[in-house]
């Protein structure tokens, strides 16, 4: 099988607001594939999708989580402190015409952090809800099955479609369906 940023692998293609969208509606779902833990043993699994070769990773990653919001999908980023402040910083200028409710979960009081949609933590374990999960670190999510969805952002450049693979061999060895969004194949 293939892996993020090689050519050949079959996967989906398109862009956010086709299949790879975190809204509500379009949240595939993994039938006949079972979850244990504590969220019980019926839930599907985590679906992943690996969106690949980004050529502005935060820029996308502002484009996904407007649409994600006008969505009214709940979403949580994880990654370093400096992508998280970047990340929030670039939210807040990206568009002069849209604004993306969120905040920084280490910022907020426990009452706000429950009722905003886009969380930007540190890590999933410190998520106030459980829908969509994008990561922006370069290693597997701690957490990441408690989540409906887990998108993982990867630049184009080799050290980081070098992690991407381990990631996506991590999760495929466990049994999980993947995509990829390859931003190659995207026409503008």
């Amino acid at each position: 099988e293939g892996h993020p940023g090689q050519e050949g692998h079959p996967g989906q293609e398109g862009h956010p607001g086709e299949e790879g969208h975190p809204g509500k509606e379009s949240r595939p779902r993994q039938e006949g594939l079972a979850r244990t833990g504590s969220l019980g043993p019926h839930r599907p699994m985590t679906g992943i999708a690996f969106h690949v070769n980004l050529v502005d990773r935060l820029a996308y990653a502002c484009r996904l989580l407007r649409k994600a919001a006008a969505g009214g999908a709940r979403v949580v980023v994880t990654g370093t402190e400096a992508d998280l402040r970047a990340l929030d910083a670039a939210l807040w200028t990206f568009s002069a015409h849209d604004f993306v409710p969120h905040g920084l979960a280490d910022a907020l009081p426990p009452h706000l952090l429950a009722r905003t949609p886009i969380v930007l933590a540190p890590s999933a374990q410190a998520a106030p809800h459980r829908e969509v999960l994008v990561n922006l670190h370069e290693a597997v999510p701690q957490g990441f099955e408690g989540f409906e969805r887990l998108i993982e952002l990867v630049s184009q450049d080799e050290a980081p479609l070098r992690s991407a693979r381990v990631r996506w061999k991590h999760y495929a060895d466990r049994g999980y369906a993947l995509t990829k969004v390859d931003q190659k194949d995207v026409v503008a």
